[in-house]
């Protein structure tokens, strides 16, 4: 049985509004509160105080609002998570089961649940992407943006490189499902990091603006198309 949860966006980033202060974090595989525990869905979990190079203090800084820690990955997997910005609620272990579900990568990342991975068109080329609702900008390879007018710059950070600046490029997004397609902006990884995810077969990395469109499940690794705007 589920347990619903309140949410907001700060500074496009996505964020459990109660006493908790938990960044939802897909893109993290690991889970921790400055506390050392966490409360969900009624049970109290022993969980670590920070990940390497990532505080509570720092996430507060950079984000904007109090941030006591992140709910990651392993979490996820062990309570499926149904995300509804629009209304301004999740589900965690949210049982509901979905057919409809985006196109998965191949056996590697996902594979371990450490990471949602999913393929969809990117200005007509086919581009596998990570997940990821930490990502208040989502990223791209530049081979899909070269040519195209620029858009705006924008700044982000990393806890690996710190703070830099990107500059974004309107694209048109296909879920590869019928009715899922629209157009979103997207930035370019600095080199450090977009070199270190080409390595691994990855063309870019999806952010919060997948899900301030749809109302998504995250599921045993996959991602899933609930019914929208129940």
């Amino acid at each position: 049985m589920f347990t619903e949860y309140p949410i907001k966006l700060v500074n496009n980033h996505l964020v459990i509004d109660d006493r908790q202060h938990l960044l939802i974090d897909t893109g993290s595989p690991f889970s921790f509160h400055a506390s050392g525990t966490m409360k969900l869905c009624g049970e109290e979990i022993a969980v670590r105080t920070s990940i390497p190079e990532t505080t509570s203090s720092y996430l507060s800084e950079k984000v904007g609002a109090q941030i006591e820690g992140i709910l990651g990955m392993d979490m996820i997997n062990r309570y499926p998570l149904l995300v509804d910005v629009k209304n301004k609620f999740i589900f965690l272990d949210d049982d509901a089961i979905y057919d409809r579900k985006c196109q998965g990568l191949a056996k590697g990342l996902s594979a371990a649940n450490f990471y949602v991975g999913i393929s969809i068109m990117v200005n007509n080329k086919k581009a596998k992407m990570i997940v990821d609702t930490g990502a208040h900008i989502s990223y791209i390879h530049h081979t899909f943006t070269d040519g195209l007018k620029v858009e705006s710059t924008e700044k982000d950070f990393s806890p690996y490189i710190g703070e830099f600046q990107t500059d974004t490029y309107m694209c048109k997004v296909n879920l590869l499902e019928e009715g899922f397609s629209y157009e979103q902006t997207f930035g370019n990884l600095p080199s450090v990091i977009g070199s270190a995810v080409s390595m691994l077969g990855i063309d870019g990395i999806i952010g919060i603006d997948l899900f301030k469109r749809y109302r998504l499940q995250l599921r045993n690794g996959c991602l899933f198309i609930p019914p929208q705007g129940i």
